[in-house]
């Protein structure tokens, strides 16, 4: 399949999210506030850009998945972005992303030192802040 009809399909893919990884399964332990600002910003109560780290294993999938899960069984859209693919994936990944409800972009430090999609994901970020300034 040539690359330009695989990059016109991908978004067209119905996503499912891990039933076993949602906020009921998650142990916060220290991360409760972390978890209520997760929730707030999608609901706008929040912050509308938020960046989670931690150590392999710390569950930052997990919550990423959880929070993609709730947002879509509301019924907006949402789109999960696991950057540690991104050799497999077109730069134009990120097009008209900016009109998501909720973009959860995983492992960002996959694609640290890539000049192409730094600035792919520098563009993605102003057009999105560029959608959210208030017409004049």
């Amino acid at each position: 399949m040539p690359q330009d009809e695989l990059r016109f399909q991908y978004p067209l893919l119905a996503l499912k999210f891990p039933d076993d990884e949602t906020f009921a399964s998650f142990y916060p332990g220290q991360n409760a506030t972390l978890i209520t600002q997760l929730k707030n910003s999608v609901v706008g109560a929040g912050e509308p850009v938020l960046y989670m780290w931690g150590e392999a294993g710390s569950g930052r999938s997990h919550l990423l998945h959880a929070l993609c899960s709730e947002v879509d069984e509301r019924g907006d859209s949402v789109a999960y972005i696991p950057l540690h693919h991104h050799q497999g994936m077109s730069l134009d990944i990120f097009e008209n992303m900016e009109n998501m409800t909720l973009l959860c972009i995983d492992n960002i430090d996959a694609i640290a030192g890539n000049d192409q999609w730094e600035k792919a994901l520098f563009d993605f970020y102003n057009r999105w802040v560029d959608s959210k300034e208030p017409t004049r």
